[in-house]
């Protein structure tokens, strides 16, 4: 699991699904991305990405990531997500 999902998880409490997956065999795959390019960026540009949980059906999960400038609060880019959870073995 990436650290920014972890991170994502453990925001909306799910401490006990980060523990699971790293002690087992339940794994996470993402499964598509759909990226909107919305305002360029520039190098050494401060940005902000905020990430929240769409939905979650099953062993379906959705999320958004939006990245801002931090100067202008314009969105740069979003990220939408999906992500299935698996057996690893």
């Amino acid at each position: 699991m990436s650290r920014g999902v972890e991170r994502l998880h453990r925001a909306v409490g799910d401490d006990e699904l980060v523990r699971i997956q790293r002690h087992s065999l339940l794994g996470m795959a993402a499964v598509q991305q759909n990226i909107t390019y919305k305002k360029e960026l520039f190098a050494g540009t401060v940005v902000i990405v905020r990430s929240g949980i769409l939905e979650v059906k099953g062993k379906v999960i959705r999320f958004c990531h939006e990245m801002r400038n931090a100067e202008t609060d314009e969105i740069a880019a979003v990220a939408i997500q999906t992500g299935v959870f698996v057996d690893a073995q």
